[in-house]
């Protein structure tokens, strides 16, 4: 399980991406406040509550590069290194895995994520540090409920995705193409 302890990301109050971040991605701002991020090369979640020091949630994520928050709270992490999207309840510590293949074979390395306002979760699946597990890069869709979908493929490097705040818009970044649709 998750344990929360002292944040290596930068002095209390700091802003993201501040002195002691090597490598900050996936900024989340909840409506109390409460920051959360992820540090990439030191394999962490960040959260900080107004008023309070940073925490590092001491789950076992590898490469993290983006993360979410879902309605119930918990935070999801897009594991570049680890191939999977992950989920971490940042009270109880628990942790689980939402996504980490699809039509068999191993996801390439999820980068950016986004929950939509129905619950689903979109996100991308580059291929930049490894094999191309799944012959392609890609965006997917994973509906509240029902299986995996692949929303777009063919794509070069899709990095970056925004939501229309109705949720009827998907925005990708496909960076490899220096491009946004």
């Amino acid at each position: 399980g998750a344990r929360a302890g002292p944040a290596r990301a930068g002095a209390p109050g700091a802003g993201l991406g501040s002195a002691g971040s090597r490598f900050g991605g996936g900024p989340w701002l909840r409506a109390d406040g409460t920051r959360s991020w992820v540090e990439a090369y030191a394999h962490q979640i960040v959260m900080q509550r107004p008023g309070h020091d940073p925490r590092t949630l001491e789950a076992e994520v590898a490469l993290p590069a983006g993360l979410a928050i879902t309605v119930d709270g918990r935070v999801l992490v897009a594991e570049f290194g680890g191939g999977r999207v992950s989920w971490v309840d940042p009270e109880t510590g628990e942790t689980g895995v939402l996504v980490d293949s699809h039509g068999g074979r191993p996801l390439n390395g999820p980068n950016d994520l986004i929950v939509a306002p129905d619950g689903g979760v979109w996100f991308t699946d580059p291929a930049l540090l490894g094999p191309n597990t799944q012959r392609d890069q890609q965006v997917f869709h994973l509906p509240r409920e029902g299986p995996l979908v692949r929303a777009a493929g063919r794509l070069r490097v899709p990095n970056g995705l925004a939501l229309l705040p109705d949720g009827s818009a998907l925005i990708v970044a496909e960076w490899g193409a220096g491009r946004i649709w």
